[in-house]
């Protein structure tokens, strides 16, 4: 299986361009002056991400360069690792022992897990963080001999967790949710766990001012999420389908169908299991217990909780990238389910999702780019002259044409929002900067319409010689009106 997700996860890693966000990754976070500087400025333009990733892959491009692959290297290798993370998990397990065998191998196919550990971005660290740290916490309690080691493993991967993602905080609750019903079942303090949790405290401290500064921008008009869509009813069975890995093959349906039963019944495995466990007024849960009561609470926190703030406060949820890690417990809960089948059953449900799983993959590979960068930047080269002054519908959409296109070209941006009055005095003072005589390219992308506004305003004025639509990207050149 690891070889399986080692192959996978390394095929054509270079082959798509960057997209936006990766190439802001690559310009905006690697180029900075010094370390120091990365620190200072990074909180404000990696919305969401505390410094752990972005300080590993400052020193890794610097050192070793800055291509698609290498910079999309380090998620990899961290998606890599998650399956490890996931056969620990399902180490102790006693009633199925196959169980984490199962999910590691879902988890390696799985399209949405890949997408994200083949991208230059947070998300693969945070998942395999998220099951690092659960594995550890479940040695924890279960520990009987070796506490320190598993303790010290426990503040490791706990706390680079936290140096991840804003919402590392959801995996800690899940996990404190777990430990507060065993205390209350055992009628017993948690020893074990009260001194990693004061060290994971301390050197989380540095950290709490950039959570504190991330939410405080949650609550400011000027700075909030306005690109997240607020959630409806389709937002959790949208995640859902993705968490499910289906996409492509007959909308992802089948696969969708397939895996939320499996959760459905494996969550109604564990609550009868705990039911009966309560019941029986024994002293503690056993590990297939407890590690079933851990994979409810984090799937159900996970996606819970944003989803409240998101309707009652501003929203923060609208795709799989900011609760990856609740893929492990889905996936988990899962393979549960299918356990509850009889044998052959069982693995004729294993065998179809399996194939499902594999059918995916080529259209994976083989699927358009989100954001053809490289492509734009062949058009210019082709097309154009350096000299060509570029506007871009926000500040921001410059950072993947410097990356493919270099320095030396003049960008002038726009504004994508703020009000007609903004826009307008956006337009009149980036339009004051072209020459009559020499030919203009505007670059549509992350513009929320503006990309037609802007162009019907320089169309006016001049010849549309070029105009090339991309997933996602629009190309105009336009030239002096003879």
């Amino acid at each position: 299986m690891l070889v399986l997700a080692t192959a996978l996860r390394l095929y054509d890693l270079g082959g798509e361009s960057l997209w936006l966000d990766e190439a802001h990754m690559a310009i905006t976070e690697l180029q900075r002056p010094s370390f120091a500087a990365l620190m200072r400025d990074s909180m404000a333009t990696m919305r969401g991400t505390l410094p752990l990733h972005q300080s590993f892959l400052y020193f890794w491009g610097n050192a070793l360069g800055t291509s698609e692959a290498m910079l999309r290297l380090p998620s990899a290798l961290a998606g890599i690792l998650a399956v490890a993370a996931v056969l620990l998990i399902g180490f102790r397990a006693i009633t199925w022992r196959a169980t984490g065998l199962v999910v590691a191998l879902l988890l390696a196919m799985n399209p949405t897990h890949l997408a994200y550990s083949q991208e230059a971005r947070c998300y693969s660290f945070f998942l395999l963080f998220s099951a690092a740290s659960c594995a550890a916490f479940l040695a924890l309690v279960f520990a009987t001999t070796h506490t320190r080691r598993a303790a010290l493993i426990y503040v490791a991967t706990t706390t680079a967790l936290l140096y991840t993602h804003l919402f590392a905080v959801l995996v800690l609750l899940a996990q404190a949710a777990v430990l507060v019903a065993e205390c209350w079942g055992r009628r017993s303090r948690p020893i074990p766990w009260i001194r990693p949790a004061l060290a994971i405290a301390a050197l989380y401290l540095p950290a709490l001012w950039l959570d504190l500064k991330q939410i405080g921008m949650e609550f400011d008009p000027e700075l909030a999420h306005s690109f997240i869509p607020k959630p409806d009813l389709k937002t959790i069975p949208h995640i859902l389908k993705q968490f499910a890995g289906g996409e492509h093959v007959a909308d992802g349906l089948p696969l969708f169908a397939l895996m939320t039963i499996g959760v459905a019944f494996g969550a109604a495995s564990w609550l009868r299991r705990e039911i009966d466990h309560w019941r029986s007024a024994s002293a503690g849960a056993g590990p297939d217990l407890l590690r079933e009561r851990l994979m409810v609470a984090w799937l159900a926190i996970m996606l819970g909780v944003p989803l409240v703030v998101s309707i009652a406060v501003t929203p923060v949820l609208s795709d799989a990238r900011y609760v990856l890690p609740a893929l492990v417990p889905f996936l988990w809960l899962a393979a549960c389910g299918l356990r509850l089948l009889p044998v052959v059953p069982r693995r004729l449900a294993l065998a179809t999702v399996l194939a499902f799983l594999a059918a995916e993959l080529p259209s994976y590979y083989g699927e358009l780019q989100r954001e053809p960068w490289r492509d734009v930047a062949s058009l210019v080269r082709e097309m154009g002259e350096e000299a060509d002054p570029i506007l871009v519908t926000a500040p921001f959409v410059s950072t993947p044409l410097v990356y493919y296109l270099g320095t030396k070209r003049r960008i002038l941006p726009l504004a994508a929002q703020g009000g007609p009055e903004r826009i307008e005095r956006s337009r009149v003072a980036a339009f004051e900067q072209l020459a009559d005589d020499r030919a203009t390219w505007l670059v549509a992308s992350h513009d929320r319409g503006m990309g037609i506004h802007y162009a019907e305003a320089l169309a006016e004025e001049r010849d549309t010689l070029v105009h090339r639509v991309y997933p996602a990207i629009s190309v105009y050149r336009f030239g002096a009106r003879e």
